[in-house]
């Protein structure tokens, strides 16, 4: 459903480290950025009630049902590039991106893709 990849997990674990906190992350969309839906990873989140979770490379993911219906499927990726670096999202629910990947247009929003897929 949700994937990272090795440098991803390797990033957040590294961000966990330096807030000390070993929990969930959760991995969710607010209103913002260029194309208006950003992404949010938050490495100090806290786990609520209809919360999906999922595990890869031993880290814990939260990600509520509403933002599932928009980042299932999605890539995380993390690059230490100078120019550019940071993470990097592929999102096969996004119908248009912004030039710097951190916000989408949602297919949803588009009118493309039905709500419960």
């Amino acid at each position: 459903m949700i994937h990272l990849t090795d440098a991803a997990v390797a990033e957040i674990r590294s961000l966990q480290q330096a807030k000390a906190h070993e929990g969930p992350v959760r991995l969710g969309t607010r209103p913002g950025g260029c194309a208006g839906t950003k992404y949010v990873l938050d490495v100090e989140a806290a786990q609520q009630v209809g919360d999906n979770t999922f595990e890869q490379g031993g880290l814990k993911v939260i990600c509520s049902a509403a933002d599932l219906t928009v980042l299932r499927g999605i890539t995380v990726d993390f690059s230490a590039d100078l120019v550019g670096g940071g993470f990097r999202y592929e999102n096969p629910k996004a119908g248009s991106v912004c030039g710097c990947g951190d916000s989408f247009q949602p297919l949803v929003s588009l009118g493309i893709l039905p709500v419960g897929n």
